[in-house]
């Protein structure tokens, strides 16, 4: 059994989702996204009006770029250690994407870099917190040649985290994007919101919002599916019948219209707001956001001592950052039996999720020396749990497996 999914879903129906919950939310009848978005601007210490909640952490991009004309002559400048959804946000809007090399130990824009891409055609910047946290933001912000570009800050990784001074991320740049999707630290199954610090932009964010389709019956149908099958993935003994489900699901294509990502490539109705069933979700699972944060925390410091131990090379910046991100990037020259244990290969490529050819996507490998040495040896580790009570067992079954002489 994968033990990241072992451990990473465990008590998801006897903790805050159970069926039991549900069956309450189909009974009530009422609204729970006002709510809901009360309960998130209360986190992140914002005004609600400045927050918009959508059904995708993609959806909350496009949503913003939109709202400050990114269009056809624009240029928006990305990391090559990103997602496919990012991409595909702005190459919804017509914009061309520019991608920028990293910095070796941050794993985020090397600055120096970052300023030589920029033209009279730069719109956007989107700064991704995959990893670490630095003052890129504020050196962004706080340099002549960036004064009239718009800084958006991908949080879809690290909500509720926080720089070296105590300030969350996402309330940094002139707007934010954060994801509730099934693998964060809190899950709406899919959803996403957007946080913008201009008034005017925020409105423009919130009209999108209100005004754009409903979530189909099919779609809400989709969620409820994900969502329980993540219970059988945490017992053991219904975890062969879960994965003969998914194995006939994927064969007949019976989720094909159930897709919970829109492809612009494919189709062009992209935005869709947040339903009220997610809305619930979120409300039941952020009461515990405080409390997984926590987790988090510990949990990243005592994996860093795991792999010293092991003499298992990670970026130094990693160690001396308080933010708590969901991975901890690890350098490894052999390759994890992934049956076992999901370091993951999340940024193996340029685009997590993208398997076409790199230069449809105007991605050119010996642009990008640093992040192309770094696609080839690159592994995640999870770092986060739902359920702190599991702390002990999962760092020990971790250490057991970078041990295990089989694994390499």
């Amino acid at each position: 059994m994968n033990l990241f999914l072992k451990f990473h879903y465990e008590s998801v129906t006897s903790r805050y989702d159970s069926f039991f919950y549900d069956l309450f939310y189909f009974l009530s009848k009422k609204n729970y996204l006002a709510d809901f978005k009360e309960e998130v601007a209360h986190f992140l210490k914002i005004s609600s009006e400045h927050l918009s909640l959508f059904s995708s952490a993609r959806m909350s991009l496009n949503a913003i770029l939109k709202s400050v004309e990114v269009g056809p002559e624009s240029e928006v400048i990305v990391l090559p250690f990103t997602c496919e959804v990012v991409i595909d946000s702005v190459l919804e809007t017509g914009a061309r994407v520019i991608y920028s090399d990293i910095n070796e130990e941050t794993l985020s824009f090397d600055f120096e870099k970052l300023a030589k891409k920029v033209t009279s055609k730069t719109r956007v910047i989107i700064v991704q917190y995959s990893y670490v946290s630095n003052e890129l933001v504020s050196q962004i912000k706080s340099t002549e040649k960036f004064k009239d570009i718009y800084v958006i800050e991908d949080c879809a990784l690290t909500f509720g985290s926080k720089n070296e001074q105590g300030e969350l991320l996402g309330t940094l740049g002139d707007a934010a994007i954060f994801s509730f999707d099934k693998t964060k630290i809190f899950s709406t199954v899919s959803g996403g919101a957007s946080f913008v610090r201009s008034e005017e932009i925020a409105k423009k964010v919130e009209e999108l919002s209100k005004n754009c389709k409903n979530l189909s019956t099919t779609f809400l149908l989709s969620l409820i599916f994900q969502k329980y099958l993540l219970y059988f993935f945490t017992c053991e003994r219904f975890y062969k019948l879960t994965i003969k489900v998914l194995s006939i699901v994927n064969r007949f294509k019976l989720l094909k219209d159930f897709s919970v990502t829109f492809k612009p490539r494919e189709k062009n109705d992209y935005l869709y707001r947040m339903s009220n069933l997610q809305a619930y979700w979120g409300l039941r699972q952020i009461k515990y956001l405080q409390e997984n944060l926590n987790s988090r925390g510990r949990l990243k410091g005592k994996i860093l001592e795991i792999l010293k131990r092991n003499n298992i090379c990670y970026p130094m910046g990693i160690g001396s950052n308080v933010i708590f991100p969901l991975r901890i990037p690890i350098y490894l020259n052999w390759r994890p039996n992934s049956s076992k244990v999901e370091f993951g290969d999340w940024f193996r490529s340029f685009a997590l999720g993208y398997n076409g050819e790199p230069e449809e996507l105007n991605y050119f490998e010996e642009e990008y020396p640093v992040a192309q040495n770094l696609h080839k040896t690159i592994y995640n580790l999870p770092c986060f749990l739902r359920n702190p009570s599991l702390e002990g067992k999962y760092l020990s079954e971790v250490e057991n497996l970078l041990k295990n002489p089989n694994l390499k």
